[in-house]
């Protein structure tokens, strides 16, 4: 979803992850049918191409998962020093 919303496109996105285009279109697609609401949108290319971006639910998503992300590694850190690693 990160590389979605930094590329605007699926195919930017799968280049950029360096995986093939299909296996980012699965995932997108699972992802869209597992959500409560789809979080990317998709536009068909064309004269002017298509694009991917998150939908305003795939934002509120990728937010969440970041403030999570965030909070997780700084507890791991801790746990680091405190056991010495």
């Amino acid at each position: 979803m990160r590389a979605i919303d930094f590329n605007g496109s699926l195919r930017s996105a799968a280049k950029h992850l360096k995986i093939s285009y299909q296996h980012a279109w699965n995932m997108m697609n699972e992802m869209n049918h597992i959500a409560p609401e789809p979080l990317v949108t998709k536009q068909r290319g064309g004269t002017n191409g298509g694009g991917a971006q998150l939908s305003p639910y795939g934002h509120r998503v990728l937010k969440e998962y970041r403030f999570i992300e965030s909070h997780v590694l700084l507890l791991v850190e801790k746990l680091n020093v405190e056991v010495g690693l």
